[in-house]
């Protein structure tokens, strides 16, 4: 679950997460894989950035990372990964 939100990277809501998802791109992986991406190259960079520091924290167990930058509303997707 939590690899298929963008909502903790800084400038990305819900709208532009929307319009990602519409975009067919559904995760960090998928994001990651394709050449079109319909927001600017400085945004593209920007969340690549995000979602690498994503994976190493996600591989290192961090938590923190995670709820320190997703909104309070979406601290659930951080329940199935960390439920621990």
């Amino acid at each position: 679950m939590l690899s298929h939100t963008f909502s903790h990277i800084p400038g990305v809501g819900l709208k532009t997460e929307h319009l990602l998802w519409s975009a067919g791109l559904s995760s960090w992986e998928t994001f990651l894989s394709v050449d079109q991406i319909p927001l600017s190259l400085t945004r593209v960079k920007q969340i690549e950035n995000y979602i690498e520091q994503s994976k190493q924290h996600l591989k290192n167990k961090n938590p923190n990372f995670f709820s320190d930058l997703l909104p309070s509303n979406e601290q659930w997707r951080l329940f199935q990964t960390f439920r621990d």
